[in-house]
């Protein structure tokens, strides 16, 4: 082969292998579009978390309410029938984003973590609260009931607050890669 077949031939390679070195290089703060779905998916989930530990908030709030008030025995059942079932909801939605940690992000690792003990607390707490419903129908009004649905009131406001700073986070972080990566796009443009 002449020294003209073997620049040729170099420079076919080069070309053709450099649509695959570019893919290969990754952008500062880029994803490939399979991180994106995870990512989106367990945004969304932690939205969805966050939205539910409000709502558990509000009905918790609405249990000390009642426990203050000389309400009906079924109307108490009936909101510690809806807590039960939003909070194993949630502890389903955080034990499944527990399962498929290592393909979270960072913060959304630290969210898990974060909010998980809240929840296992907001789970033994909303048990109590039915067990103390099923051994004392007559007197919801005591103050240790009260502390039940107060204590499940309180952590699920605290899951609320920390997802929503967390998503607040990721919106502020989203923000500066997009920044990093026109500054990129920019002094490439510059350099040729």
């Amino acid at each position: 082969m002449t020294k003209t077949g073997i620049f040729i031939t170099s420079t076919v390679l080069i070309t053709l292998s450099l649509p695959l070195a570019q893919a290969a290089i990754r952008v500062p703060g880029s994803i490939t579009v399979a991180d994106l779905a995870k990512e989106t998916l367990a945004r969304k989930t932690l939205k969805q978390i966050q939205v539910s530990a409000a709502a558990v908030a509000a009905e918790a709030g609405q249990l000390r309410m009642l426990a203050n008030s000389e309400s009906s025995p079924d109307s108490h059942l009936a909101k510690l029938t809806a807590l039960k079932g939003e909070i194993n909801r949630m502890g389903q939605e955080i034990n499944g984003l527990d399962a498929e940690r290592e393909l979270l992000a960072p913060w959304e690792q630290r969210a898990v973590d974060d909010v998980f003990p809240l929840l296992q607390a907001d789970a033994a707490n909303t048990e109590s609260a039915i067990a103390y419903f099923n051994a004392n129908r007559g007197r919801l009004w005591t103050e240790a009931y009260r502390d039940y649905a107060g204590h499940v009131w309180q952590d699920s406001e605290q899951i609320a607050r920390i997802l929503k700073d967390y998503r607040r986070y990721d919106k502020l972080r989203d923000q500066e890669v997009r920044v990093e990566q026109r500054i990129w796009a920019d002094s490439q443009r510059n350099a040729e």
